[in-house]
């Protein structure tokens, strides 16, 4: 196994979870949208190993993308004016 591109990958997959929650409003960055990050990335390792367990990556990738997508939001702030009325 070559280091480097074990390196290379986990900067993808961090840089893609990122995305992943701010495209949804998620309030944090949790280990959930890592893994569901890991798991869909092409030529990643979580595949092939799941495939050699003889399990459906699909049944993973479906479940961690409802897990991700009911993580906490960031909640919505109205903000009526910055100094009170006097």
């Amino acid at each position: 196994m070559k280091l480097d591109k074990l390196t290379r990958k986990m900067t993808e997959s961090l840089s893609d979870s990122a995305s992943l929650c701010e495209s949804r409003g998620n309030a944090e960055q949790t280990e959930d949208h890592l893994l569901y990050s890991i798991m869909t990335q092409k030529e990643g390792m979580m595949n092939i190993i799941l495939s050699r367990l003889k399990m459906n990556p699909q049944v993973f990738i479906s479940h961690m993308k409802k897990v991700c997508e009911v993580s906490q939001k960031f909640p919505e702030v109205v903000q009526k004016g910055i100094l009170p009325e006097i």
